[in-house]
């Protein structure tokens, strides 16, 4: 029965055009059960080595990890309550079967023998991946005792529960929410093509007028475009309470919150742990919380001086031109809107029309042809919805390199958000070579009935490079072990260097002609435009650097210490942190941590700082093109050697030190974001 589940065959692509939610309680249990034989049979072996125990094991976390990776992905982009539940049944079982492995004596036990016996005979790529393993173990609790082991699994199966409770009621919570407007006046200032998408969606809710979601391809214009203050107010408090006990109390996160703190501390303190947070930096480049404060404190004191300026600024604005008085919240992003026009003489949805979507990939591409020496080519295929896309990733020699499923728009059932996720890992031995495969996601507007393509701002060309520097990261890895072989194995707060990195690229008037079109769908866009662009690219930088580090802040703190009691205490932090920090007075009732997904359901907890760490690195890393007048090729050439390549072989300050010559610094990061003027050397 299993050969012929779509899930359970693993020779080459996923086959998502055959899958059916019924395919999945049977293949996962089938290959749970397949885990757990290999598991038993390992475990008796006389002699444990590479090939009768290491490999073995592989090979089948790999099959089920990519099963059920396939599962969690569809549930991620084409959520069904058929598929939710399914989902949400499996989760623990598989939670608990990982538990248990990592946990497990005997099998802990093998790899310490394998080690031992063989280390000095295996190659650099397996001797990092055992002890990966082994260190992984260790940070499992296989040294706790029975009870405290059966708590740790209890722990573990409740965590993935809680978050993907978290997740569901953050999609449920923004799907869930639409304001309806009637009257076309209260309507100024909006772009064409957010009426557009709301007109529609109102019709097919049966209703008259427009009707406007919290997805970000509506959310974002709206608060900058619309000039009736009251819906900007109406919108802004539907967001920040989305998934609290201020909306549909059926999504609140509020005890979501506190009791996952709670398991994760208690996790940590089974490990022997102070904190959920020092646990967490036990594989992280920063080695030890207060590392990331550190970076933190440094850059909230470099963006302050110029934050509150900012925000007098908008205040000033605000008054003079506007006739607001009291500033608020919901008025931040329209002013500041207000104030870019002017000044520069455009609006950030003005360039939207300068960035069709298919001469933005084209152009893309032909940068990772120059960048990487790749070819990128569309393989006609049926996934998951129409929309999707299928490319084939090539090397100069035309050897095959990998895959990777694009799937850009918004739609119902879909995560909020963009992001990369590996779907196969590349995996090389004398029996086969496994190539990889990725999937990036965004959640850009869809193509209007009128047009034939879609249009991005440039902040969307920005997320779409981000997430193909991941996907680059993963498939052009030059090593053959799938545990640490393209993003496997990457220290959490240094995989986001690679993504990083290409988001500079947007802002190179070389690639800007490439990816862009003047207003007849020629050429590309003026100069003079995206010289302004360039002059407004840190406009309101202190204000945003301030955001990223109260967000790194609160994540790291709330994972330091005791966990909170209850919902009051998480907010009770968040205050006291925003009086430190925030220049811009938030209302009581604004509940952001209850749709934090990065830190409660994404895999950023105690590592939301990762953001600002890998910029950092980007910053100094793309420095290195302008100080040395390097080509793109040349570039290239050093940082997929050096970095890309190596997957998590080295640590990545050894990476960084390698492409660099020397060990990171923030400088160029402050130059980059507008903090620090830039030093020119002398004539």
């Amino acid at each position: 029965m299993m050969k012929h589940n779509p899930l359970c065959n693993f020779a080459g692509l996923p086959r998502f055009s055959e899958f059916q939610v019924g395919d999945v309680k049977p293949a996962i249990s089938s290959l749970l059960d397949q885990a757990e034989k290999i598991v038993g049979q390992v475990s008796l072996q006389q002699e444990s080595t590479w090939d009768n125990t290491v490999e073995p094991l592989m090979r089948s976390m790999d099959q089920l990890r990519r099963a059920w990776g396939q599962v969690g992905h569809l549930n991620s982009v084409i959520s069904s309550e058929p598929l939710r539940s399914v989902y949400n049944e499996l989760l623990p079982k598989v939670t608990e079967f990982y538990s248990r492995l990592s946990q497990n004596k005997k099998i802990y036990q093998c790899f310490k023998d394998v080690s031992a016996a063989q280390k000095p005979l295996l190659s650099q790529e397996r001797k990092k991946y055992l002890d990966n393993e082994l260190r992984d173990y260790r940070l499992s609790g296989v040294d706790l005792g029975e009870r405290e082991q059966n708590r740790y699994q209890d722990l573990s199966k409740r965590l993935a529960s809680l978050s993907a409770l978290f997740s569901d009621n953050v999609l449920d919570a923004t799907d869930d929410y639409v304001l309806n407007v009637e009257e076309r006046s209260r309507l100024e200032g909006l772009p064409a093509a957010v009426l557009f998408e709301a007109k529609a969606k109102a019709s097919s809710l049966d209703q008259e007028g427009w009707s406007f979601t919290l997805k970000a391809p509506c959310w974002i214009p709206f608060m900058e475009s619309c000039r009736d203050r009251s819906l900007r107010e109406e919108m802004y408090h539907a967001y920040v309470t989305r998934a609290s006990e201020y909306g549909n109390q059926t999504f609140d996160n509020s005890t979501t919150i506190v009791d996952i703190l709670s398991a994760r501390h208690e996790k940590a303190k089974l490990l022997g742990f102070d904190s959920y947070a020092h646990l967490s930096f036990a594989t992280k480049m920063a080695a030890e919380p207060q590392r990331a404060l550190d970076l933190m404190a440094e850059l909230s004191d470099r963006a302050r001086h110029r934050a509150v300026s900012e925000l007098q600024m908008l205040s000033d604005y605000a008054s003079s031109h506007l006739g607001m008085q009291d500033l608020m919240p919901w008025d931040i992003s329209f002013v500041a809107q207000k104030i870019k026009e002017e000044r520069y003489s455009f609006k950030d949805e003005d360039l939207r029309q300068y960035f069709p979507l298919r001469k933005v990939v084209e152009g893309l591409f032909d940068l990772l042809e120059d960048l990487y020496g790749i070819s990128v080519v569309d393989e006609k295929t049926k996934a998951w919805d129409p929309n999707v896309k299928l490319f084939a990733v090539s090397d100069r020699a035309g050897s095959l390199l990998g895959y990777f499923y694009m799937d850009l728009f918004a739609r119902d059932g879909k995560r909020p958000g963009a992001w990369m996720d590996d779907a196969i890992g590349r995996w090389k031995t004398e029996q086969h070579t496994q190539l990889p495969v990725a999937y990036l996601v965004c959640n850009f507007p869809s193509p209007s009935a009128e047009a034939s393509d879609a249009y991005l701002s440039h902040g969307e060309v920005e997320t779409l490079f981000h997430e193909c520097g991941h996907v680059m990261h993963h498939l052009m890895t030059q090593i053959d072990e799938v545990g640490i072989s393209g993003i496997n194995g990457v220290e959490w707060d240094a995989v986001e260097l690679p993504s990083q990195f290409m988001e500079n690229f947007c802002w190179d008037w070389g690639i800007i002609k490439k990816i862009s079109s003047d207003v007849s769908g020629q050429g590309h866009m003026p100069e003079s435009l995206f010289k302004k662009m360039v002059e407004a690219k840190n406009f309101m930088s202190g204000i945003q650097t301030l955001r990223q580090v109260e967000f790194s802040v609160f994540d790291l703190r709330i994972h330091l210490g005791e966990p909170p009691k209850n919902p009051e205490e998480v907010m009770g932090l968040l205050d006291d942190i925003r009086k430190d920090l925030s220049v811009i007075p938030v209302p009581p009732y604004n509940r952001f941590p209850n749709s934090f997904s990065h830190i409660f359901a994404g895999g950023y907890a105690a590592g939301y700082y990762s953001y600002k760490w890998a910029e950092v690195l980007s910053a100094d890393a793309f420095g290195m093109s302008q100080e040395e007048s390097m080509s793109l090729s040349d570039i290239g050439t050093r940082f997929l050697g050096e970095v890309i390549s190596q997957g998590g072989l080295r640590s990545s300050l050894e990476n960084f030190i390698q492409f660099r010559g020397r060990e990171p610094t923030i400088d160029a990061l402050l130059q980059h974001t507008g903090l620090i003027e830039a030093v020119r050397s002398p004539a």
